[in-house]
């Protein structure tokens, strides 16, 4: 262990001193009760995030730097220096009120009690380890800063002492990728080799091929994809290469989405519609086929069968929209086969679920709010894209365990035991449904006409995946929860540290140990365009200043300037997105969330 303050440390106090001034300032100091390694970088600040308490937070530990209880040979004033020495994490207070520092003192302990009650400190440090990711979202690139340090997968391979190479999309053998300019990769990957990404039978090949090509990692511990379409050809990639990967067969079944629906189907035995077509011309021929026409049971899902982000997908009332439907799909994203099938009512719910070796380590269920597609005369017009996602549920909690066990059932039949995975539903016959209170503020509430039918679990689809930055975010700072972590390590097969960076706060009153509730709002733009305004979230914070006691984090995904596609194509687009929260209410999230929605400006000229 080391001998006086680490530099950390030192910058720690300075800073604190300088905030004194002339006023009292309290000061948090956390020693360790065991010897051994931070567990991941960052991972102090990381759990105070959003702590009422705090004004600033600072983790003083290095990777691998040993730490353990300090050793005191004399009264504690004359310790200090090696108290301070020992210590593993420091917190600057907010200014309290004069005589009430004591009270003060016992609101953070409290507080650390709900944020650190888990196994942090461990036996061995942090190994280096390199990975493989396939393909990266550009928005990967800024890590998402947050009071001075950053969010997000870029910080998470520092964090975890892991190089990154990234294989994707670029020149010669097409756009060129995000990490092909200079200024990206460094500090973001040690290397982008692009290749063909062409979604076919040689693709894991080519993805062999590149991995064997690389000569900058003496080994290689796993390999990974944040995409849907490439699920597949990473598995066998990595049955190819050795390394750890879900069964090839669970990815193939759960990207597609009639094979997902007739697994489901044939394992709970259930009398259920769904129909799959090879394209729009063999649609048209089924339903005019003479004397035995398909008959569809309207209303009903009409869906790209290899789909995503929800493009595509419609709810038809009769054969001219469900043909009109199928006539909009973009086959170049998406291909021409779909599946029609029965429309299941009842409030929607996203899963984001995380296994190791067969056991649930977390489990997080997030009401979907409703899509224009759900409302009552919507028509194939309206789109099933996210408007509001809010954590944590409202459903009751035999409904929720439903749902848990449920999901956890399929996960395990379809050979999933390790990893992430974003799971969307509906719970048919509920208890519950989204309506309006009399202030017309949608919520999900008691059903004013119970049903008779016992609730049950309908599966949508299964993505092994990080869910969306938004949920992403919101789980993290909800319960400090680091989805972004969760799917490295589960790739890396690191049962330690996957189980740390999934264990979730435990405050005592309130639902699920979270710290507050959360809703994620969601912005669509309204048009296609050139958007025209610089900084609008910003400039909602500013007209409406009260609203940041409310809301912790922001995005807008455009600068001013940039072009819009038009949202009729179908493309699924994002203009923003605010995480609003509350420590006082559920009602009070909503009530921010609509100020927000109805406030909201911007121009697309």
């Amino acid at each position: 262990m080391q001998k006086g303050f680490s530099e950390k440390t030192r910058n720690f106090l300075l800073d604190c001193a300088r905030h004194a001034g002339k006023n009292p300032r309290s000061i948090k100091i956390v020693l360790p009760t065991v010897e051994g390694f931070v567990g991941r970088g960052g991972f102090f600040e990381r759990r105070l995030l959003e702590c009422e308490f705090a004004q600033s937070v600072e983790g003083f530990l290095s990777l691998d730097e040993r730490t353990g209880p300090p050793k005191l040979s004399g009264p504690l004033s004359e310790c200090l220096e090696t108290i301070l020495s020992s210590a593993i994490g420091g917190i600057l207070l907010h200014l309290a009120a004069p005589g009430s520092y004591v009270e003060t003192l016992s609101s953070i302990e409290a507080e650390l009690n709900s944020r650190l009650s888990l196994t942090w400190i461990l036996p061995d440090p942090t190994p280096h380890r390199n990975v493989v990711l396939i393909e990266g979202y550009s928005y990967l690139q800024t890590g998402m800063l947050h009071n001075e340090f950053r969010l997000g997968f870029i910080q998470v391979v520092r964090d975890l002492n892991v190089s990154v190479i990234v294989l994707g999309t670029g020149e010669p053998h097409g756009p060129k990728h995000w990490l092909q300019n200079p200024e990206n990769a460094p500090g973001f990957c040690d290397a982008f080799i692009p290749i063909d990404m062409t979604i076919d039978d040689d693709l894991p090949g080519r993805i062999v091929a590149a991995v064997r090509s690389y000569t900058g990692f003496d080994e290689i511990h796993g390999i990974l994809t944040g995409h849907d379409r490439y699920l597949v050809s990473t598995a066998k990639a990595a049955a190819i290469l050795g390394l750890p990967a879900s069964p090839i067969r669970a990815h193939e079944i759960a990207t597609d989405k009639y094979a997902m629906r007739r697994f489901e189907v044939e394992s709970q035995r259930t009398d259920f519609q769904f129909l799959r077509f090879s394209n729009l011309e063999e649609i048209h021929k089924q339903l005019t086929a003479g004397d035995h026409p398909v008959v569809i049971r309207y209303p009903a899902i009409v869906k790209p069968v290899s789909g995503y982000l929800s493009e595509g997908v419609a709810r038809v009332g009769n054969d001219t929209e469900l043909l009109a439907s199928v006539a909009r799909v973009d086959n170049k994203r998406h291909g021409h086969a779909v599946i029609v099938e029965t429309y299941i009512d009842g409030p929607e719910f996203d899963a984001n679920i995380v296994l190791c070796k067969g056991e649930i380590l977390f489990f997080e269920l997030v009401d979907d709010f409703p899509s224009a597609g759900d409302k009552p005369g919507a028509g194939m017009e309206g789109t099933f894209f996210e408007t509001s996602e809010f954590t944590p549920s409202n459903l009751p909690t035999v409904e929720r365990e439903i749902v848990k066990s449920s999901l956890h059932k399929t996960l395990l039949e379809l050979g999933f035991t390790w990893g992430l995975f974003h799971v969307e539903g509906r719970v048919k016959d509920s208890t519950m449904e989204f309506r309006t209170d009399p202030r017309d503020i949608v919520d999900l509430r008691p059903k004013l006409i119970p049903r008779t039918q016992l609730p049950s679990c309908f599966l949508v689809e299964i993505n092994a995946r990080i869910p969306g930055l938004g949920c992403a975010m919101s789980t993290m700072h909800t319960y400090g929860v680091d989805f972004y972590a969760a799917h490295l390590l589960s790739c890396l097969r690191d049962v330690q540290r996957l189980r740390l960076v999934t264990s979730a706060f435990v405050f005592p009153h309130r639902p699920d140990g979270s710290q507050y509730w959360c809703e994620v709002v969601f912005i669509q733009p309204h048009r296609g365009g050139r958007f025209a305004t610089e900084d609008p979230c910003g400039e909602l914070l500013r007209r409406h200043p009260a609203l940041g006691a409310n809301v912790s984090r922001h995005l807008c995904c455009y600068a001013k300037g940039d072009i819009i596609p038009d949202p009729a194509t179908g493309v699924c687009l994002l203009l923003a997105y605010f995480l609003a929260y509350s420590r006082r209410s559920r009602q009070e999230v909503r009530e921010v969330s609509e100020l927000i929605r109805a406030e909201f400006r911007y121009d697309i000229v």
